[in-house]
């Protein structure tokens, strides 16, 4: 372990004693720290904390307001009908679904019956929708008509019992419906279903399940309850499988310093349920808390400024590319802003830059509130750090969460580096993952048990701690290459290059290179209005000049007119490569 500076100092009238490894734990006060995580199922959690809340809104879906009262009770529905359909205790039930009423019922209801949902993107491919239904071997699927014809040539490869057809529309109010079906929907989207018992409409599968009798599951410690899959953006997809623990845990330690969060807010829910920064943070959290959703299964940025204006949510939880949208949005740079609360960041990486440039809109449109800005993975749920209070310094990503452990290790070991010190994160606590379904290499790469034995979960991440416990993210391990011997960190080209004037974003990947290995290429995007690239890119040869050395310094530079995204709005690295290695 590397030699630690020792300056820290502690007030311990307000904290409990630090470990000098741990100067994190002076922005927590005792009574946060001796906060107890919740034994509970993500529906008793649920359900025990809004029994004071019946009356209020829980889900607001275009127009139509589900209260909290009405909302159990369809998911006691939904248990009666899932029953009925022969789901038992233990089976994995895919959902293929994006933000809807439907998709969320249903996630509380297999909960509540012990079954477990199985989060798939219902954007993706008919290939990949196989793999993670045949991977988990899932009995049943909840999707959505739009993927019927999908749903319909993989079938019986997967050998699923039966599928739920629900739709984007089954909670709109009647008018919204009706557009929506004469502009989104095939006119004989359902006619192969009309011949197939397989296949019911979610209608159709509450009905049947009416005079049904369920037992609601208890609480058992390490329960699976919910497995997730990871973006992909630097490899292959992996089942996360999550415990309630794991989920409730996360929300219970953002409660216990988020002072903003009060029963009868609103939250703008945009991130998806089959995210777990979705699932947990903009779904399970504000619900937990008597909060309700303004729910959104698609994200229109050019329509962003309705939603504020009709909705004035309190809350705002999302990625970079959500935020980019709101200040660039010409009917939002004239609105007041004064409801809002909270502004969440997370999911990818925020340049300090950029995090300036919000927190002045929101300060010149009356939003008494900072960006805040936090750290995690599916293997951690959602977020590991908070920038909470004082720990919210531009360019950081905050603090470990109030039970939540964070070391910072020489790479490929665990040794720990000094403050400072570039190294990979780990990360201890009640939302690390169970593990991967079914995958004990990937388990037993990640998965680390120390002399205490306590469970590390190395990231891949790359950061540093400073000598006050506030953290900072550099970039994914993976994306590090060598390149003639040499480690090259490509964040280190990006933060440079961002910083010239006319550019808007950059990324550097690894080019395979005949004899060095890989050599840095440069994808980048100039702002709107600059039209001399050959001027930008004198530019931008000349200051990585300056200031790379000639490992780091750009072997080619490519312009292009956006960042490719993953379907959750992460940057997809991998297609960058790919597209790279292919010339």
């Amino acid at each position: 372990m590397g030699k630690v500076k020792e300056n820290l100092k502690v007030d311990n009238k307000k904290t409990n004693k630090i470990s000098i490894n741990k100067p994190y734990k002076k922005y927590y006060t005792d009574e946060q720290l001796s906060i107890k995580m919740p034994k509970k199922t993500l529906y008793q959690y649920l359900f025990e904390n809004n029994v004071n809340n019946l009356k209020n809104i829980a889900i607001n879906y275009f127009g139509r307001k589900t209260t909290f009262e009405k909302l159990f009770k369809k998911i006691d529905e939904c248990c009666k009908a899932f029953v009925k359909l022969g789901v038992e205790k233990g089976d994995i039930v895919a959902i293929c679904m994006p933000n809807t009423p439907e998709a969320i019922i249903s996630v509380y209801a297999l909960n509540k019956i012990g079954a477990i949902p199985n989060l798939i993107h219902p954007l993706k491919s008919q290939n990949e929708i196989k793999f993670y239904i045949a991977e988990t071997k899932s009995k049943y699927l909840l999707t959505y008509d739009i993927n019927y014809e999908k749903i319909k040539n993989i079938d019986d490869e997967v050998k699923l019992e039966k599928v739920i057809v629900s739709s984007a529309s089954d909670s709109m109010p009647f008018i919204t419906k009706t557009i929506y079906k004469n502009k989104c929907l095939k006119k004989e989207l359902f006619y192969v279903k009309k011949h197939d018992d397989k296949y019911i409409t979610w209608k159709e599968f509450i009905t049947e399940g009416q005079q049904c009798e369920y037992n609601s599951t208890s609480y058992v410690k390490d329960d699976l309850a919910v497995i997730i899959h990871t973006g992909g953006t630097t490899g292959n997809s992996k089942a996360v499988k999550l415990s309630n623990d794991n989920i409730n845990s996360m929300v219970t330690q953002f409660l216990a310093t988020a002072d903003g969060f009060s029963v009868g807010d609103k939250m703008l829910t945009i991130m998806p349920i089959f995210h777990g920064f979705g699932l947990c943070s903009s779904i399970h959290l504000p619900l937990s808390f008597g909060v309700t959703i303004v729910l959104i299964p698609k994200f229109e940025a050019k329509d962003f400024h309705k939603l504020l204006k009709k909705h004035k949510p309190n809350h705002i939880i999302g990625v970079p590319t959500l935020f980019k949208a709101m200040i660039q949005n010409e009917r939002i740079q004239k609105m007041d802003l004064s409801y809002i609360k909270y502004v969440v960041s997370g999911g990818d990486t925020m340049m300090p830059e950029f995090e300036d440039e919000i927190n002045i809109f929101l300060k010149s449109h009356n939003a008494n509130t900072k960006l805040c800005k936090g750290y995690g993975m599916s293997e951690t749920v959602a977020g590991a750090t908070f920038s909470y209070g004082k720990s919210n310094v531009p360019g950081s990503i905050g603090i470990p969460m109030v039970k939540t452990e964070f070391k910072v290790v020489k790479p490929n070991t665990e040794n720990e580096v000094e403050y400072n010190q570039v190294g990979e994160f780990c990360i201890s606590g009640p939302t690390v993952m169970l593990g991967y379904y079914n995958n004990k290499i990937a388990n037993d790469r990640v998965l680390k048990k120390d002399a205490d034995g306590k469970i590390w979960l190395h990231t891949g991440d790359i950061g540093y701690m400073d000598e006050n416990g506030i953290l900072y993210y550099k970039q994914r391990n993976e994306r590090m290459f060598i390149s003639s011997g040499i480690n090259i960190y490509p964040s280190s080209i990006e933060n440079l290059i961002s910083s010239i004037a006319e550019i808007d974003k950059c990324i550097v990947i690894g080019k395979n290179h005949e004899y060095k290995g890989k050599v840095p290429k440069a994808y980048i995007v100039v702002k709107e209005g600059i039209i001399d690239a050959e001027l930008v890119l004198s530019k931008v040869q000349k200051e990585c000049e300056l200031n790379l050395d000639k490992y780091h310094q750009p072997y080619e530079i490519e312009f292009i007119n956006q960042i490719p995204c993953t379907d959750v709005g992460k940057i997809n690295y991998k297609l960058l490569e790919e597209t790279a290695n292919k010339n």
